[in-house]
């Protein structure tokens, strides 16, 4: 009686064991995954830019540059690391965005790194997924003044 009874629960951790392996990786969305792989990436990022000294941003196009050091330079250090992927439910992350704002992290003169930005959306490479900044922090420190200083500066050349 004693081995039947082990035999039934050696039989019913195995069946729970292969239900628990299968069950999950069909219903775990695809889209959790790569959410997780973006947060070790920006978590990578936001460890690399953490030791900034000063942000710069500019308008690649001009000669455009708003430059961000102290209180300012920590909020949007702080913006960054606290930032999200943007990706839809489908994985998907693609945006008719044109990311014409460049931020650069800097430590004196050496560059810790560099992102793409539109309003409260950024990305880190070409190739990588969009983030976004759901304080509003990027947006109001950097894009809209940095449009600001560009269309002033188009006026002035005219």
């Amino acid at each position: 009686m004693k081995k039947r009874t082990s035999f039934r629960l050696v039989l019913l951790a195995l069946l729970l064991i292969t239900v628990g392996l299968c069950v999950p990786l069909q219903t775990f969305p695809r889209t959790g995954i790569l959410r997780l792989g973006d947060a070790v990436r920006l978590d990578i990022f936001a460890h690399r830019i953490a030791g900034a000294d000063r942000v710069a941003a500019v308008w690649p196009s001009s000669s455009v540059r708003l430059t961000f050091q102290g209180s300012e330079g920590r909020q949007i250090l702080q913006a960054v690391a606290a930032a999200e992927s943007a990706r839809t439910r489908e994985g998907d992350t693609a945006t008719t965005r044109q990311f014409t704002h460049k931020i650069v992290f800097y430590t004196g003169t050496n560059i810790l790194g560099q992102a793409s930005l539109s309003g409260s959306l950024f990305l880190l490479n070409s190739h990588d997924p969009i983030f976004c900044d759901h304080s509003g922090r990027l947006n109001a420190l950097i894009s809209q003044p940095l449009t600001k200083a560009f269309r002033e500066s188009w006026n002035q050349t005219e």
